[in-house]
């Protein structure tokens, strides 16, 4: 899950 998870935060990152 730890894929997962640096995965969401690099899409949130590069959304904001």
């Amino acid at each position: 899950g730890f894929v997962i998870c640096v995965f969401c935060i690099s899409l949130v990152f590069i959304s904001s």
